[in-house]
């Protein structure tokens, strides 16, 4: 498969509120979608791309993630998802970022990149 260029997007999680979030993954002119048949996914979220600490990874291996809809992977559907109680536990920061990485095989292509900003709970 040829490279993809790495999508750039900003995402928001509010804090205390539940994140689910789908995304597609295609290529092509026009646009079809990417059989992810065969392929798991890690997302991981930390203050700035050269620290240590994980803030927060969503992955297929803790369920965060699944591909697919409905067990259908030729969709290139990418489902996140972050329960109320894990975003109510994120510390608010200035700044964070995350990428996104698909892999198949031992090949591993960072799909999507961007900053994250958390938005602070106010009703409790």
């Amino acid at each position: 498969m040829a490279e993809l260029p790495i999508a750039q997007a900003d995402i928001c999680i509010f804090q205390g509120a539940t994140f689910s979030q789908t995304l597609f993954y295609e290529n092509g002119t026009p646009s079809v979608p990417v059989n992810l048949t065969g392929y798991s996914a890690k997302m991981q979220i930390r203050s700035k791309p050269e620290s240590k600490a994980v803030i927060l990874e969503l992955s297929t291996s803790n369920g965060r993630i699944t591909l697919g809809t409905s067990g259908d992977y030729s969709t290139g559907a990418i489902n996140l998802f972050i329960s109320a109680t894990d975003t109510g536990n994120l510390s608010i920061c200035d700044k964070a970022v995350y990428d996104l990485e698909l892999t198949v095989g031992s090949v591993v292509t960072r799909i999507l990149q961007g900053n994250v900003i958390i938005s602070p709970q106010v009703t409790r």
